[in-house]
């Protein structure tokens, strides 16, 4: 007996093909949008996670910059000390930073003593001359007297030569100054650079890992690297090229 022969029966298998096909359409629906929930979920899991990584990061870039703002304020405000607001709103436009001030200063200095020395050169001939009169017994009261004027005038030569070089000892104190608030910054930089550094290294080799664990390795490390640094330079003494080329370095053996 064919499905021809009995309408009935070829009903029968219409409908349940029918229902199968109905079954399996809704299953495949149901499968299909759980996937894609699950990929979006996770991709949008993913993304606010690296956005977070990525703004904890940028948040450690700004501070660190911030603390290297704070460093030059500071520097600046040290060089106007003891000015008035006037005076020290004319230093800071007159001059960029402390080393300005120094060329300044030294530069006022020297055209001054070589002023001094040039006119002492002169009196040095004239008085050349004038011991001569007293060697040839020629000399007369006018002489002496012109004389004793002569070496006068070089002891007060002497003295303003000696007031122009005090610059050094203000210079000494700027150079301070800007030596240490450039060791600052380049601490700062140095922390700020490895740190984001290592943290964005060990989230591309294991993304999954914890935020926080990776902020208390980075933080670990830089203390370590930081302490090895000072102690080095420390026992080393100073050095022309060495630290920098160990940093190089190091930087090179943590891929960054």
């Amino acid at each position: 007996m064919t499905s021809s022969d009995n309408p009935k029966l070829e009903q029968m298998v219409q409908d349940i093909t029918t229902k199968v096909v109905e079954g399996l359409d809704s299953i495949l629906l149901e499968t299909v949008q759980a996937e894609i929930s699950s990929a979006l979920s996770k991709s949008l899991s993913n993304a606010l996670k690296d956005g977070e990584f990525f703004r904890k990061v940028n948040d450690d870039m700004r501070e660190g910059l911030e603390q290297i703002y704070g460093e030059i304020k500071k520097a600046k405000k040290d060089a106007a000390k003891g000015l008035t607001p006037e005076d020290t709103n004319e230093l800071i436009n007159q001059a960029s930073d402390e080393l300005d001030a120094i060329l300044e200063s030294t530069e006022s200095a020297t055209v001054k003593i070589m002023d001094i020395v040039e006119d002492h050169q002169e009196r040095v001939i004239n008085a050349g001359t004038l011991l001569q009169t007293f060697r040839t017994g020629g000399a007369s009261k006018d002489n002496v007297n012109e004389l004793i004027e002569l070496n006068q005038k070089n002891q007060q030569d002497l003295m303003e030569i000696i007031t122009a070089l005090s610059f050094q000892d203000l210079t000494g104190q700027r150079i301070k100054k800007i030596i240490t608030a450039l060791k600052k910054i380049e601490e700062i930089v140095f922390n700020v650079y490895m740190s984001t550094g290592l943290k964005v290294r060990a989230r591309d080799q294991e993304p999954g890992r914890d935020e926080k664990e990776i902020e208390k390795l980075a933080t670990k490390t830089v203390k370590k690297l930081s302490k090895d640094k000072i102690k080095g330079s420390k026992l080393k003494g100073p050095q022309k090229g060495t630290s920098q080329d160990d940093v190089d370095d190091l930087l090179a053996q943590l891929g960054l």
